[in-house]
């Protein structure tokens, strides 16, 4: 990764530099990037929505900014060779159906396109992050997160030491308090397949008040955030 890290102020800086939406997203939403080639219940179009997206984040003028915080490449990082395994393991699947299946011309063809999907797939989180802005943690965020996660408050869950989604959902919110203090009113989306904890179809309460507060929609992909955007 080349991406150097901001603070969320700095972050909010370069925002509100080139106002146009903003895109955040957590380790489920960038890990689904390398399940999707697996996952029969991944988007169809959801490569292709991420690939745009990276194009549209490289514009200088309008496009989108996408945002990681520090814990999602952290979790990103922590769990991604487990995902290339598994898509390795797939792949070698569809390479040996090939060679069963086709003539020895086309399974060499065959194999040599599965390979390059494995790669180009094995490699796309890494694209995601750089060509995100990278906030490091805030103390105080860190700080509201545990306290969240102490009292049970979604997606924090009583008794458990995961603070993970915490530390994601308190830099989320207080970025986007930031931006609408000001004349900011682009898009602000949040993006997590972990329904779990977040919530099936809607969020959560309370999070279905705090984000509705500060205009933040959530979806559960990728591929449903850019459809949103008009993308």
């Amino acid at each position: 990764m080349t991406n150097t890290p901001s603070t969320l102020q700095q972050t909010i800086a370069t925002i509100l530099s080139r106002p146009a939406p903003v895109l955040a997203v957590d380790a489920c939403a960038i890990l689904d990037l390398v399940r999707c080639h697996y996952r029969l219940e991944s988007p169809h179009g959801l490569i292709k929505r991420a690939l745009g997206a990276i194009q549209a984040s490289l514009r200088t003028t309008g496009g989108l900014h996408l945002v990681v915080f520090k814990q999602v490449v952290d979790e990103v990082m922590r769990n991604i060779e487990v995902e290339r395994l598994n898509l390795k393991s797939h792949c070698l699947t569809l390479e040996n159906t090939g060679t069963v299946v086709l003539s020895a011309a086309d399974a060499a063809g065959w194999r040599r396109a599965v390979r390059e999907i494995e790669v180009a797939l094995s490699s796309l989180p890494e694209s995601w992050i750089d060509a995100s802005r990278l906030v490091l943690d805030e103390a105080s965020c860190v700080s509201q997160a545990r306290a969240r996660l102490a009292t049970g408050i979604a997606p924090g869950k009583r008794g458990s030491n995961n603070v993970g989604d915490c530390v994601i959902t308190e830099h989320l919110l207080e970025m986007s308090a930031r931006l609408r203090q000001t004349a900011f009113n682009k898009p602000i989306l949040f993006v997590s397949s972990n329904i779990k904890d977040f919530g099936r179809g809607s969020l959560k309460s309370p999070l279905d008040t705090q984000f509705a507060a500060l205009g933040i929609d959530y979806l559960a992909n990728i591929e449903a955030a850019m459809v949103q955007l008009g993308y």
